[in-house]
């Protein structure tokens, strides 16, 4: 509060006439263990109390009124006086609207059990020559050879020696049973090859199996009949959380995307479109995840996996400079799909 001269020569001289006032004009029925008599001197006590009480009556008249302050409501920041015309007056209260619903994209560390269902339930069947390709997502029963699989795939890219083979294999079996029950932040798929023959031996025992019951189809490891005599020739895994991938030094995917990784066709089964079917039940799962987008890695030296990534649909995003080669690095892009 802004005081000018006059009301401050006014303020010096009430407080002067009160600091010379006696006890003995208090009230009569004032008792002696007063508080404000026993504890403070005359000075203090006329000064710290009566004088601050009787300056803000006399002056609170005077005072324009934006310079006296009314009490604020700590919540809204309005005065007290305009919360209690608020209160009583009759017009409706706006009532707070709930923020929208998140979106349909999938969102990592949320439950997502619809999401998760119909990952573990995704199927993908394709006729090829000689047979069916069964893409379906992994489990515990293909483990093995899906790290034989990916150890070879390794091995031979990055020129391993024969007695790291062992250890990168072991390593790659752990990996793959932790990621086997981790959708949907992550999802491995696997290209399981039917013969022709099963399928037509699968067919022909349909009516018998069907008198057994129902679950006369599924072995003790979860597996159809047509799933025993196959043959594992590809995987695939989509990460779509940035903590089930791993994280490089440059070219890093998105936090919140779908990025294909750990993609291999057995040796002896390449060049047959197997990679274009893995390819596709990529899309698919990135499509029940609610991505928009697929980002992967490729190496500059890699010209075939190249070729079926740009015939896929895949296009450059961003690259590596030479600098990275100053690291020891390979030289790197980063590939980027979008859906329609």
């Amino acid at each position: 509060m802004v005081l000018s001269h006059q009301q401050s020569s006014l303020m010096r001289s009430i407080c002067v006439k009160l600091q010379g006032s006696d006890l003995r004009q208090l009230p009569s029925n004032v008792p002696s263990n007063h508080p404000r008599v026993a504890r403070k001197p005359v000075s203090s006590l006329f000064h710290a109390d009566v004088t601050a009480s009787t300056s803000v009556q006399l002056f609170s008249r005077q005072l324009p009124g934006p310079l006296i302050q009314q009490p604020r409501c700590k919540r809204s920041g309005c005065t007290a006086q305009k919360n209690v015309h608020a209160f009583q007056s009759d017009a409706p209260v706006e009532q707070q609207v709930d923020p929208p619903p998140p979106s349909p994209k999938f969102q990592p560390f949320m439950p997502q059990t619809g999401v998760r269902q119909d990952m573990l339930n995704y199927r993908h069947k394709v006729k090829v020559a000689g047979g069916s390709i069964l893409v379906r997502p992994l489990t515990q029963a293909w483990v093995d050879e899906c790290g034989a699989l990916l150890t070879g795939a390794f091995a031979d890219a990055m020129g391993y020696v024969p007695m790291y083979r062992t250890y990168l294999r072991h390593q790659i079996r752990q990996y793959l049973h932790r990621h086997a029950d981790m959708p949907p932040k992550a999802i491995v798929l696997v290209a399981l090859l039917i013969p022709e023959q099963a399928c037509r031996g699968q067919t022909s025992t349909a009516d018998d199996d069907s008198a057994s019951g129902p679950n006369a189809e599924a072995s003790t490891s979860g597996q159809s009949q047509e799933e025993q005599n196959a043959i594992l020739v590809g995987t695939v895994e989509l990460s779509f959380a940035a903590s089930t991938r791993a994280r490089y030094l440059t070219l890093n995917a998105p936090v919140n995307c779908a990025y294909l990784c750990n993609m291999a066709v057995d040796a002896n089964y390449r060049r047959r479109g197997y990679g274009n079917i893995l390819l596709d039940a990529a899309d698919d799962m990135a499509k029940i995840a609610g991505e928009k987008e697929i980002f992967l890695h490729l190496r500059f030296q890699d010209a075939a996996p190249a070729s079926l990534y740009k015939q896929a649909g895949y296009v450059s995003d961003k690259a590596d400079t030479f600098l990275v080669r100053l690291l020891g690095l390979d030289r790197r892009y980063l590939m980027k799909k979008q859906h329609r």
